[in-house]
């Protein structure tokens, strides 16, 4: 499960720019699969959004930075320690750390809700499918 919601966080931001262009679509003119469309981005955005509700602070930068901005690990590095004015500095370990726990703490929620992981993100899951040997 935890490949497919690195696939997520990496296309989460992809989601909030569809929702905007969808809903400034809905705003001119009425299309109904647009407007269904619309509904399961919501429904994952809210998804992801709800993860970062299991997550403590430092997890939920250390995922917003790396796997959803693509930082790479020097970078969150440093935004980690500038966020905190270098008082709290930490190394690359300790936040490979804190992503590997908050990890761990979406996949065990995401299995609890197999079902509607699977209903939202199921093309995800097909395309995953067909990627591996």
């Amino acid at each position: 499960m935890e490949p497919l919601i690195r696939t997520i966080f990496s296309k989460y931001n992809r989601y909030l720019a569809e929702e905007k262009l969808l809903k400034r679509w809905l705003s001119n003119r009425e299309n109904p699969e647009i407007r269904q469309e619309l509904v399961l981005l919501d429904m994952k955005i809210a998804s992801v959004q709800s993860w970062f509700n299991l997550l403590n602070e430092d997890e939920r930068f250390v995922i917003q930075k790396h796997l959803i901005e693509e930082l790479d690990w020097p970078r969150v590095a440093y935004a980690f320690s500038d966020r905190w004015q270098m008082e709290f500095r930490r190394t690359e370990r300790t936040l490979l750390h804190y992503q590997s726990s908050a990890l761990k703490k979406i996949d065990s929620f995401c299995k609890c809700h197999k079902e509607i992981i699977s209903a939202l993100f199921g093309d995800l899951q097909d395309e995953q499918k067909t990627e591996e040997p």
